[in-house]
C-alpha cells in the first residue's frame, strides 16, 4: 500500500508538473491571442480601406469600359478583319513563295545564259566592226575578248573567227 501510494504520489506530482507547464503555455496563448485582438482592429480596417481602394478602381474600370464600349468593340472588330487580311496574305505569300522557286532555281541557268549571250554578243560586235562590209578595218580588237564558260549549253562554232584566206 506504501508503495503503491509512494507511487500515485509520485504521479501526482508529475500530473501537477504537466498541469503547471499547460497553465504556462495556456498563459502564453492568452497573451498571443491578446495581442492579435489588439491589432485585429486595425488589420480589419485596413483590409476594409483596401477593398474600398479595390472597389473604386472596379468602379473606374467598369465607367471607363462602359463608355468607351464602342470604340472597343470596333477596335476589336477592326483586329478581327486585320488578322483575317493578314490570314489571306499569309496564304497568297506562301503560294506566290511556292510559284516563283522554280523561277528562282532556274536563275543560275538564266545568269550563265545571259552571259553567254552578252559575251556572244561582244565577240559578234568585234568581228563585225572589223568587217570591210561595214567599213571596219580588219584590226585585232582593242580588248581582248573574254573566254565562254566552259559550261556552255550552245554550239560554239557559229562564233568562230573564220582562218585567214577562206
Amino acid at each position: 500500500i506504501v508503495t503503491n501510494v509512494d507511487q500515485i504520489t509520485t504521479g501526482m506530482n508529475e500530473n501537477q508538473d504537466k498541469i503547471y507547464r499547460s497553465i504556462d503555455n495556456l498563459e502564453e496563448v492568452t497573451a498571443s491571442l491578446a495581442e492579435v485582438s489588439r491589432s485585429l482592429p486595425s488589420m480589419i480596417t485596413s483590409v476594409d480601406q483596401s477593398l474600398a481602394s479595390l472597389e473604386g478602381t472596379m468602379n473606374g474600370v467598369d465607367e471607363l469600359l462602359y463608355e468607351n464600349k464602342d470604340q472597343l468593340s470596333l477596335a476589336i472588330r477592326n483586329v478581327n478583319v486585320l488578322t483575317e487580311q493578314a490570314s489571306i496574305n499569309l496564304q497568297q505569300t506562301a503560294s506566290l513563295l511556292q510559284a516563283g522557286k522554280p523561277v528562282v532555281e532556274q536563275l543560275p541557268d538564266v545568269m550563265l545564259t545571259t552571259d553567254i549571250a552578252l559575251q556572244s554578243l561582244t565577240r559578234l560586235t568585234d568581228q563585225l566592226s572589223r568587217s570591210w562590209l561595214l567599213g571596219g578595218n580588219n584590226s585585232t580588237p582593242s580588248q581582248p575578248t573574254l573566254s565562254l564558260p566552259v559550261t556552255h549549253p550552245h554550239d560554239d562554232e557559229l562564233y568562230t573567227e573564220p582562218a585567214s584566206g577562206q
